[in-house]
């Protein structure tokens, strides 16, 4: 199966946290992550059921190739794009679970990730057999 997403990639910020007051007593913790990020795997996922329409879902094993590709600015001293290579896999990562791509992506077995300079945007994900 080969993807191509047509989208900016977004690494996948921390969890935030916000405190609940609880009347007489400690206050509960819910974590989140920001709006742009939940938008941005929304977006993934709709892309994704678009080209996977049809297919059944993965239930075996797999190998993951991910390469995003980053619009390069006009001047920048970097090699590569700055965040880390793997704060950009989750969010892909999660979205073709919420795509029901596979039933859950524990079933990734190995996986190879790349971000690199490109003239536009873009997201390419290959799933094989492990």
């Amino acid at each position: 199966m080969q993807l191509i997403l047509q989208a900016k990639a977004m690494p996948t910020p921390r969890p935030r946290g916000r405190a609940i007051p609880r009347p007489g007593g400690k206050a509960i913790v819910s974590m989140y992550h920001p709006k742009e990020y939940t938008e941005y795997k929304a977006m993934l996922a709709r892309m994704i059921r678009e080209q996977t329409a049809g297919d059944s879902i993965i239930t075996t094993p797999v190998a993951v190739r991910i390469i995003v590709r980053v619009a390069k600015p006009k001047t920048t001293k970097l090699a590569a794009p700055a965040p880390d290579v793997d704060n950009y896999a989750k969010g892909v990562l999660d979205a073709m679970t919420d795509a029901q791509v596979w039933a859950d992506d524990k079933l990734v077995h190995s996986f190879y990730i790349e971000k690199t300079w490109d003239a536009e945007d873009c997201i390419e994900v290959e799933v094989s057999g492990a």
